[in-house]
């Protein structure tokens, strides 16, 4: 017996007013004919279930080669009924069922959330075109509506995967009631018993409730119709798994869900919604945080309506929903009503507006395109391809990755010991492009590393990214190395063990000092030039360091000391005219609690005690050492002074010394390489006083630094 077709074609003709509907019956004649033998589990031909998804797919809208399509959609492919179709029906026709026949061979192995978005993706860059997405949801529709001649096991894996594939692209696409209805059949199959409770519930209550939606219908009515508006007022029940959700969510029983009835207004323009809406508002009290205007801001899916909740009869609160007729059938079809508003704006002005709603729809699932991009197509998703693991995992990958991405995409370390890869079961190398469909297997060892020629074949950012990472640790592990050795070498010059300063710390504490986070720093900054080896020394050995500077320059004679003698008055170990100097590092001052460090072959070398190089010198070598002066009489006292070359500035310091009644006893001055001059001023004075000139001369303008020195250039004449 011959299928009915009536429904198909009440709904292509309500639809496609005047396009010839012959194409579809010699469809059905076709598909027959392909399934003649075919039989569903329940033992009826299988030609009704294509029947169904093109009546699904019909009554959505779509167009006439869309309904053949579906008629076809689970033929058997080879290449003489391809060419029967394209012959008999269209090429586009023809171009669907290949797609189809593509995107029906998407199962997930493990239905995972995580997993979802990436297949999600993988459908509708396999589809194409949105049409084909579409007849694949009404496929799926159809199954649900006929799950029950399904084993358990399987039912459980339809439901869970369409809830979790299909129902958000029903969603994305504006399919409001198709949504609603896969929701609640996937509900009923995976929690059947929570189900049937609440469906019992809702029954129960809806039947004591009727009264007070009659109420609230005839009220809304009666106030609307004074004011001149006669739109289409009804109520209606929340779909059961919506309003599972809310309790789920919300941790609330049924009788705690306020509102689970919806009041819905249709009208036929956006701007009577507006009206209606102040109308509503005027006699019922609204709650402003629960108000949303979805026609001025519409959904990413292209939903429109107006939502406000108010204070109904009885105290009770109650949801009320304000659109369009237009708005309406975009909410119940989404992007499928694109045909129909199509033709409609042929025939007529359409709503301003209401296709710009279902273009939103479209512009949700798709990534910004050119603008002459046909408004069906998903060509946008061809940049990535699908590819899977062994284990039947997804993984996406950007168009033109290679075997290697796919390795580091699994993970770094697979990436980065990957030494081969088999794609498809074939043996290939890591630079092969891959293509949506490869299973993909990929070949370690524990000897492998990245290689800098993998760079130009690897596209995704991670690949590129983990092996730059590689190969500038490769570097930095070879410049640590020369650091090393440069370190070495220096110290068997100075006959000074490497592996016992290794051992006691000293390069850790020489990285502190120097700022660096560790040894390993410290040996990279030298392998890399950042500092020398002879730096590092003065540091990690501070009495070689003292033996190795230069001779100091002669400074300045100075008054004699007791005795007649001259030289700077210290004494050491109860001696005086001893051959000292002053070390660099802390500079002591007349004053400055002070002890000795014997240097060979170069006298005693004068530290404050509070240096912090002591702690890493010879104890043994320490020895004892004390002014000779009170500090009050003052001690020559030499000031470098950095300050721009610009005239008048001398003057201005020499003002300072006078006003200290200080006396400049000489003065040096060196030219530096920033256009700047060092002044380096010789004079006598107490500690505090020193001080004080430092901060006034600090105060100049001009001036940019002032420090004390120990070692005195000669000065210029």
């Amino acid at each position: 017996m011959k299928p009915d077709l009536s429904f198909v074609l009440k709904h292509f003709d309500h639809n496609f007013n005047g396009v010839d509907p012959q194409p579809i019956r010699h469809a059905l004649d076709m598909a027959v004919a392909f399934h003649q033998q075919d039989r569903r589990k329940s033992g009826e031909p299988y030609i009704v279930h294509p029947v169904s998804v093109a009546g699904i797919v019909a009554e959505l809208g779509m167009d006439r080669d869309a309904i053949c399509a579906a008629l076809f959609h689970d033929v058997a492919l080879t290449a003489e009924s391809l060419q029967i179709i394209e012959t008999n029906i269209s090429s586009q026709c023809r171009y669907y069922v290949e797609r189809l026949s593509q995107v029906r061979r998407i199962r997930p192995q493990t239905v995972v959330e995580q997993e979802m978005e990436g297949y999600r993706k993988m459908v509708l860059a396999i589809s194409e075109d949105l049409r084909v997405t579409l007849i694949r949801i009404a496929d799926r529709l159809d199954n649900m509506r006929t799950i029950d001649i399904l084993p358990d096991e399987e039912k459980h894996r339809v439901a869970k995967e369409v809830r979790l594939l299909y129902i958000p692209l029903a969603n994305r696409m504006g399919l409001s009631a198709v949504k609603a209805e896969l929701e609640n059949r996937c509900f009923a199959v995976l929690e059947p018993d929570a189900c049937d409770e609440l469906e019992k519930n809702i029954e129960a209550m809806e039947r004591s409730r009727k009264a007070y939606v009659d109420e609230v219908v005839g009220i809304l009515r009666g106030k609307l119709a004074m004011e001149g508006y006669t739109p289409m007022v009804y109520g209606r029940p929340k779909h059961l798994y919506s309003i599972f959700l809310k309790m789920v969510r919300q941790g609330k029983s049924l009788e705690q869900i306020h509102d689970i009835l919806a009041f819905r207004i249709v009208c036929e323009t956006s701007q009577q919604c507006y009206g209606i809406l102040g109308v509503i508002h005027s006699f019922l009290k609204p709650f402003p945080k629960l108000f949303k205007d979805y026609i001025a801001l519409p959904k990413p899916n292209g939903y429109q309506s107006l939502h406000t909740t108010v204070e109904g009869p009885s105290g009770r609160r109650i949801e009320i929903q304000i659109r369009t007729e237009e708005m309406h059938e975009i909410s119940e079809k989404g992007v499928a009503a694109h045909w129909l508003y199509k033709e409609r704006q042929k025939r007529g002005p359409m709503e301003s507006g209401r296709f710009r709603a279902i273009q939103n729809t479209v512009d949700a699932l798709k990534r910004p395109t050119d603008e002459g991009e046909d408004f069906w197509s998903l060509a946008s998703f061809k940049a990535e391809i699908f590819v899977f693991t062994p284990a039947g995992e997804l993984v996406q990958l950007p168009t033109g990755a290679t075997a290697l991405d796919f390795a580091f995409a699994v993970h770094s370390q697979v990436g980065s010991h990957c030494t081969g890869s088999l794609v498809n079961g074939a043996m290939v190398p890591l630079r092969t492009v891959l293509k949506t469909w490869d299973r993909v297997e990929i070949i370690t060892s524990p000897n492998q590393e990245p290689k800098a020629d993998w760079l130009s074949f690897a596209v995704t950012t991670k690949a590129r990214n983990k092996i730059k990472h590689h190969m500038g640790q490769i570097k930095r592990d070879a410049s640590r190395q020369e650091g090393r050795l440069l370190m070495e070498k220096l110290l068997k010059k100075n006959k000074i063990s490497y592996p016992r300063l290794l051992k006691e710390g000293a390069f850790e504490k020489a990285a502190r000092e120097l700022r660096f986070m560790n040894q390993d720093d410290l040996f990279l900054g030298l392998g890399e030039k950042k500092i020398t080896p002879e730096k590092v020394l003065v540091v990690v050995v501070p009495e070689l360091a003292e033996e190795k500077e230069e001779k100091p320059k002669p400074e300045p004679k100075k008054q004699k000391s007791e005795g007649g003698k001259s030289g700077p008055p210290i004494e050491i170990d109860g001696l005086r005219n001893v051959l000292i100097r002053f070390a660099r590092c802390c500079q002591a001052m007349p004053g400055d609690p002070i002890t000795g460090f014997i240097t060979r072959g170069r006298g005693v070398t004068i530290h404050k005690a509070t240096c912090e190089r002591l702690s890493s010198m010879q104890e043994e070598r320490f020895i004892e050492a004390k002014w000779l002066v009170d500090p009050s009489a003052g001690d020559p006292v030499t000031l470098k002074v950095i300050t721009d070359n610009k005239p008048g500035i001398l003057a201005l310091m020499s003002d300072v010394f006078a006003k200290q009644s200080l006396n400049i006893q000489r003065l040096a001055m060196e030219q530096l390489k920033s256009s700047r001059t060092a002044v380096f001023f010789y004079f006598t004075a107490t500690r505090p006083t020193t001080d004080t000139m430092v901060r006034n001369l600090r105060k100049i303008k001009g001036v940019y630094s002032v420090s004390r020195v120990s070692h005195q250039p000669s000065p210029q004449r």
